[in-house]
């Protein structure tokens, strides 16, 4: 049986369009089905989104759950973050049950996504879609360590991130 992997990252994160900058300790699982490239969409979409009490979820563990959410004390979701390519129906039922909806669009068939499913998409008023290139995320996981501090700046559409050893930077393109 394989077992879950644990990433701890210390992030320097300034996202400079919504005036956050932080600096943050993760502890990132790895499910034994997942890819690592996923596990750095999840870090990245965390971190577009981050703010005080938003936290990780059990995931592709349960199938009901989001990637990250920010509850309410009275358990009303507040944000609910995706990454990856989820199908259109998926999101469509779960907009009605938060105040935002966020997803992090990102695969290796993500042109054939966004022609099937963004369309649909339209219609939900509180949903946010931004798409990054798969390439960018494979190159950044193929460096991940399970120890590892990064700084990632988002500003104006853009994502720069260190890790110590490369200096990278891509488009962050908005699809809503």
């Amino acid at each position: 049986m394989q077992r879950s992997t644990l990433y701890r990252l210390r992030l320097d994160l300034s996202h400079v369009d919504r005036g956050v900058y932080e600096n943050l300790n993760l502890t990132v699982v790895q499910h034994p089905s997942e890819t690592l490239e996923r596990v750095v969409l999840r870090i990245l979409a965390y971190s577009f989104c981050y703010q005080e009490g938003l936290e990780y979820t059990r995931g592709v563990c349960i199938g009901d759950e989001p990637d990250f959410w920010l509850r309410e004390p009275d358990g009303q979701v507040k944000l609910w973050g995706e990454v990856g390519l989820p199908e259109a129906k998926r999101l469509l039922r779960v907009a009605p049950h938060c105040e935002q909806l966020f997803l992090l669009a990102s695969g290796t068939k993500q042109q054939r996504w966004q022609e099937q499913n963004l369309s649909d998409l339209q219609a939900i008023n509180n949903l946010t879609v931004y798409a990054l290139d798969w390439a960018w995320v494979q190159q950044l996981a193929a460096g991940m360590r399970r120890s590892a501090q990064w700084q990632l700046t988002i500003s104006d559409g853009e994502i720069y991130l260190s890790d110590g050893e490369q200096d990278m930077s891509t488009a962050l393109d908005n699809l809503t």
